[in-house]
């Protein structure tokens, strides 16, 4: 396959002298799709779990384009069992190459023409000549991953290879395999501009915490604040958290793999960060009431649209993005923050800072 589909163009006889087309695609679409997330820090641990080439199989699909009607109605039957949970469904016309193989079984002198077909194609050198190329692909994208210097990767690399991940424990590894029309959470969702302020930002001695809300945040955005918070931390003797406090309101649990990120998840409010990132393009007013009803003065405010202007802020904007920045350098809500994150980390952590001590 190779990147390509492949065309599985056969014939069987259905009776003598009668060959009926058995025309199928085989796609590899969803191996690509975990490679690519994989070397963006995100399904690492699924990737590196594929150590045999008869492994890629169970990410494989099979379109089906010529094909006797029980075929078509036995992947139907099977794709309704999958509309249940959202997101599992099968695409149309489409079947797992497993669930595609047991349609078909042999039988001896009694195996059915269509059977044999299938069969001496899938046994066949060619097709799993096949197989071995794709699984060589994905051993390359590993041999990268072992080397590369992305912080998040290295983490879960190396966790893996001291079996110290915790999904080393689970019975089966985690599998995901995505149709054609998937849409990865690596996809950025803010232009090239915004990234940039963010990491500009990020880079700034002053910005010591963050806090992000919003109901759909960004990956890029989610990336690049655990690896501020994994090079604050890398040669660092502080626990990560102490290193760079983070707190959300979004879920990005399933984003976070073996990164060994740190940070707090708010059902309900946020706590102090210097720099506030706003996912929600609605955000800007209710902002501009925290700091001026409340007093919530954060250092900074990035939006990627929505803002408003408030009183004692420097408002800069570009393609895509828009900062607020407290014009006052000393305001006694950022002193209470800061001291908040302290407290809460010796409550949270306190045994991490005895196991420190004692080393």
């Amino acid at each position: 396959m190779s990147g390509q589909p492949l065309k599985c163009e056969l014939t069987y006889p259905e009776r003598k002298d009668n060959w009926r087309p058995f025309h199928v695609v085989v796609h590899d679409c969803a191996l690509e799709h975990l490679m690519s997330d994989a070397q963006q820090a995100l399904r690492v641990y699924e990737l590196m779990c594929i150590t045999r080439p008869g492994d890629v199989c169970k990410y494989l699909w099979v379109e089906l384009l010529e094909v006797p009607d029980w075929v078509r109605i036995k992947a139907a039957e099977q794709r309704e069992k999958t509309r249940f949970p959202k997101g599992s469904e099968w695409p149309e016309n489409f079947v797992p190459l497993g669930g595609f193989d047991s349609y078909f079984s042999w039988g001896w002198e009694y195996t059915p023409s269509l059977d044999a077909c299938w069969l001496n194609h899938r046994e066949s050198d060619t097709f799993k000549a096949e197989i071995r190329r794709i699984f060589q692909r994905v051993i390359e994208v590993q041999r990268r991953l072992r080397v590369s210097q992305d912080p998040l990767v290295r983490r879960e690399v190396e966790s893996l290879e001291l079996y110290q991940d915790p999904r080393d424990l689970d019975p089966t590894p985690p599998f995901r395999r995505t149709g054609p029309d998937y849409l990865s959470p690596i996809v950025p969702k803010r232009t090239e501009a915004y990234y940039e302020k963010l990491r500009e930002l990020l880079e700034r001695s002053d910005i010591e915490s963050l806090i992000m809300s919003g109901e759909v945040p960004d990956f890029q955005v989610f990336r690049l604040i655990c690896t501020t918070q994994a090079n604050r931390a890398k040669d660092s003797p502080k626990h990560p958290f102490e290193a760079f406090p983070i707190g959300i309101s979004s879920d990005c649990d399933d984003w976070l793999g073996g990164w060994k990120s740190q940070f707090i998840q708010y059902s309900e409010g946020l706590g102090y960060g210097d720099i506030w990132i706003l996912n929600d393009a609605d955000s800007g007013e209710h902002m501009k009431w925290l700091v001026e009803e409340h007093k919530n003065h954060h250092k900074c405010f990035l939006f990627h649209e929505g803002a408003e202007e408030i009183p004692g802020y420097r408002m800069t904007q570009g393609d895509g993005w828009i900062l607020l920045e407290d014009e006052s350098e000393e305001r006694e809500y950022r002193k209470r923050g800061k001291a908040s994150l302290e407290a809460r980390f010796k409550r949270m952590w306190a045994h991490i800072i005895k196991e420190k001590v004692a080393e």
